[in-house]
């Protein structure tokens, strides 16, 4: 792998960040030491992995990596092509500020796609750089932008008065900016917490660029691996979110990852598991078809046999009447157990999209 990289200085900084148990030796064109860090002084063979590689015509990189961290010398590659690969070296000519910037869109990068335990390692000591607690608890949000405002709206919600500087903002790829929004309060709910926030960060955007955008927010956060699942939770949301906006079902503009438990469900899970578990379900219910919409009105009145009975145009005795039987049918009580509830919410998605 051949990197054009020229700002030596700021790789020899992230490398000795990210592996500060190895030597490392960057050599110039007459093979001589450019930057240097020497951990171990007398090298068994057997015990280290040597990697070479080559950064630029006249400039090559030398390492020496302990064995025993990694499963094979594969694995301890990967992690240099991949920290390589996402430091990208933008940082050339760039101001102080813009390099900081550059190091917070690093972190994400770490926190959302490196897999080793030592990118996560590495994650917490640039966390610790850049004053950012890993140990807070977050939330992973996705605001969508235009392609041409995405910076410009990073560089707003980042000067936005109520973003904390636990908040780590950054766009990392066009049109999509991530805010890992700082949540103090454990006791609250995500959306308690965020709502407000979210509406004003509406508000200030509009005012700047005459749009309000559309925001989708994933699951809380407490360690570093968990980030990712946040992360999938959010664009999930934004999937489910379209295909019911299809439908005409969706007038807001923020959406949370906790409202869309079933479709989260349905597109993280094999299909041979769906079908293992809600296949019973949707058998039985084929043979009662008229109980499949009386599920599917009482889910969208909020278990609520009135408001279900009006919406279907049906008396609420008769209502009555079909909710029981629909329990005695599947053995579960969603009146009464939340459990019961999410399975019935499972089951009717099962049916309907076995049915399409």
């Amino acid at each position: 792998m051949k990197n054009n990289i020229d700002n030596i200085k700021q790789l020899f900084i992230l490398l000795s960040e990210a592996f500060p148990l190895s030597n490392i030796r960057i050599t110039g064109p007459n093979g001589n030491t450019i930057a240097r860090q020497e951990y171990y002084a007398d090298i068994e063979e057997d015990d280290f992995y040597r990697i070479t590689k080559t950064l630029a015509p006249d400039r090559q990189l030398l390492m020496e990596v302990r064995a025993d961290g990694y499963k094979d010398e594969t694995e301890a590659e990967r992690m240099l092509d991949s920290l390589l690969s996402m430091a990208d070296f933008r940082c050339k000519g760039m101001k102080r500020r813009e390099f900081e910037d550059n190091e917070e869109k690093r972190l994400l990068r770490i926190l959302f796609y490196a897999d080793s335990m030592e990118m996560r390692i590495y994650a917490v000591l640039l966390a610790e750089k850049l004053k950012k607690e890993m140990a807070l608890e977050r939330v992973v949000c996705v605001i969508e932008s235009r392609y041409k405002e995405t910076d410009g709206m990073t560089e707003l919600i980042k000067r936005y008065g109520k973003t904390s500087p636990q908040d780590i903002c950054e766009s990392i790829e066009e049109g999509r900016i991530i805010l890992c929004k700082y949540v103090p309060d454990s006791d609250k709910t995500v959306k308690s917490q965020c709502d407000e926030y979210f509406r004003g960060i509406q508000g200030f955007i509009l005012d700047k660029y005459g749009y309000v955008p559309q925001i989708y927010i994933g699951t809380m956060v407490k360690q570093a691996e968990e980030y990712r699942f946040s992360l999938n939770a959010a664009l999930t949301t934004k999937r489910a979110v379209g295909e019911r906006r299809q439908k005409g079902r969706i007038r807001q503009d923020i959406y949370y990852a906790e409202d869309y438990l079933v479709e989260y469900t349905f597109y993280n899970t094999g299909q041979e598991e769906l079908r293992h578990f809600l296949e019973p379900y949707a058998e039985k219910l084929e043979k009662e078809p008229e109980l499949i919409k009386t599920a599917q009105m009482l889910l969208e009145s909020g278990m609520n046999i009135s408001r279900a009975s009006k919406s279907g145009y049906v008396h609420r005795n008769t209502m009555m009447l079909h909710v029981k039987k629909l329990c005695g049918l599947l053995k579960i009580d969603p009146m009464n157990s939340d459990g019961d509830k999410f399975l019935l919410m499972l089951i009717c998605e099962y049916y309907r999209s076995r049915n399409l």
